[in-house]
């Protein structure tokens, strides 16, 4: 009996220390765990958020100074995207370009802002941007996919632009995408929506900053 009893004893022990192990992995685990996110998050407030090129983002109102644009959303009926919100969906996406968005209840309108890699060709891009829409949506049959670059006019300066209409049934989707330069900085306007007069009224709720 004094024998099984000191197994039991013993066995207790073993298991005691097996537990207290394991809780310790677990803990050490948890640390390293949240080390990891705490460098990713501060990799990201310091090194991705904390530029001038990211912009300011005030309520409804958002201004970058770099290439002197405001945007006020409820000027053109649209909700903006809390920086809290693009915070999450650059570190989820490990992708840091987008700076500000905007999106409508009402027509499904859409606005980014985007800030491309320094020098980026913009001609270049806007070629291979055109063959990559008529590559994805050539489902839909070359006469309902429509896509042009052109010049236009933008807040008093000629801008390189794109626009695409694609036309599904009897829905049509617009996009444009204006595309501004700030010394060697290049970033694009995107607005997607199935109105094609809220292309231009969201275009239009762009302002200079200064």
């Amino acid at each position: 009996m004094k024998k099984n009893f000191k197994l039991i004893i013993m066995g207790v022990a073993v298991l005691s220390v097996l537990y207290i192990t394991a809780c310790a992995r677990k803990d050490k685990a948890k640390e390293s765990a949240q080390a990891d996110k705490d460098i990713v998050v501060k990799s990201f407030s310091n090194d991705k958020k904390n530029t001038e090129l990211d912009g300011k983002l005030d309520g409804d109102v958002y201004t970058n100074s770099v290439f002197n644009i405001k945007f006020d959303a409820k000027a053109a009926n649209m909700e903006m995207t809390s920086a809290a919100e693009l915070n999450a969906m650059s570190i989820s996406h490990n992708d840091y370009s987008l700076k500000m968005e905007a999106k409508s209840r009402d027509s499904g309108s859409r606005v980014d802002f985007t800030v491309l890699d320094d020098g980026t060709d913009v001609k270049s891009y806007i070629d291979e941007d055109i063959a990559t829409i008529k590559e994805e949506n050539k489902g839909l049959g070359d006469e309902n996919v429509k896509v042009e670059s052109s010049t236009v006019n933008f807040l008093g300066g000629d801008v390189e632009s794109l626009h695409a209409e694609l036309t599904s049934g009897s829905v049509t989707y617009y996009r444009t995408k204006v595309f501004l330069q700030s010394d060697n900085h290049v970033a694009v306007i995107e607005v997607n929506s199935q109105d094609a007069q809220s292309i231009d009224n969201c275009l239009g709720a762009f302002t200079k900053a200064e």
